[in-house]
C-alpha cells in the first residue's frame, strides 16, 4: 500500500479484515496524507483536511466508526487572496464570484469523467482520456493570466503534495464532482449548510 493518507489508511484496515498482510509504504514521518494536527503558538491547529460535509459520506462514515466529533467552524468576514500589489483583502462576494468562475473553468467536464464520484472508476474507458493529465498541464490548457493564476495556484499546488507539476488532474476532480447535482440552487450564504455549493467545493481543497 503506497501512501497512509485517509484512503491508504481505510484500504489498508479493509484488507487486514480479509486476512491479508499488505506492506505499507509512507513518505512522511507521519500517517494522515493532507490531514494532520500541529501546534501553532501552544494552540492545537488543524494544517488540512478540516472542512468536511454530510455530502461526503465515506469521510463522515469512518468519523461514526471511530466516534470522532465534529465543530462548526466560524464564518470569516473576509479573504486574503493574491493581487498585483500582495496580499489583499477581498469580500467573500467576491471571492465566491472570481474563485468560484476559476474552478468551474478548471474542473469543467468531470462530471463526464466521474458521474459517480464514489465510484471513481464508473467509466474507467473515459478516464484514460485524463489519465496523464497533471493539474499544470490543466492549468496551462485554460491559458490564464497571472493574477487569475495566483487565485488558484494555492489549491492547486496544496493539493498536489507542493507543485501542481506533478498532481494528478483525475484526483481533484473526482472530488469536484462529488460536490455537483444535477440541478444546483443559487448559495444564499458563503457557509450554508446543505450543499453543493462554491464554498463546499472549495473545502474540498482545504480552502477556507
Amino acid at each position: 500500500m503506497v501512501g497512509l493518507g485517509f484512503a491508504g489508511a481505510i484500504a489498508a484496515r479493509e484488507l487486514r479484515v480479509k486476512g491479508l498482510n499488505p506492506l505499507l509504504l509512507e513518505a512522511r514521518g507521519r500517517i494522515g496524507g493532507r490531514t494532520w494536527t500541529d501546534t501553532f503558538a501552544n494552540q492545537p491547529v488543524e494544517m488540512g483536511g478540516q472542512f468536511i460535509d454530510e455530502s461526503q459520506p465515506l469521510i463522515t462514515t469512518e468519523l461514526k466508526r471511530y466516534n470522532i466529533a465534529t465543530a462548526t467552524g466560524l464564518a470569516p468576514a473576509k479573504a486574503i487572496m493574491p493581487s498585483p500589489k500582495g496580499p489583499a483583502p477581498f469580500s467573500l462576494a467576491d471571492l465566491q464570484t472570481r474563485q468560484g468562475a476559476l474552478l468551474e473553468r478548471l474542473f469543467d467536464g468531470s462530471q463526464r469523467y466521474f458521474p459517480d464520484p464514489n465510484n471513481p472508476l464508473a467509466r474507467a474507458d473515459l478516464l484514460r482520456e485524463i489519465d496523464t493529465l497533471t493539474v499544470r498541464r490543466r492549468l496551462d490548457q485554460l491559458k490564464l493570466g497571472a493574477d487569475d493564476e495566483s487565485w488558484l495556484s494555492g489549491i492547486t499546488a496544496g493539493q498536489s503534495g507542493g507543485s501542481s507539476t506533478y498532481g494528478a488532474y483525475s484526483s481533484p476532480a473526482q472530488w469536484w464532482s462529488s460536490s455537483v447535482t444535477e440541478t444546483e440552487p443559487e448559495p444564499v450564504s458563503p457557509y450554508r449548510a446543505s450543499p453543493p455549493s462554491w464554498h463546499v467545493r472549495a473545502c474540498l481543497f482545504g480552502h477556507p
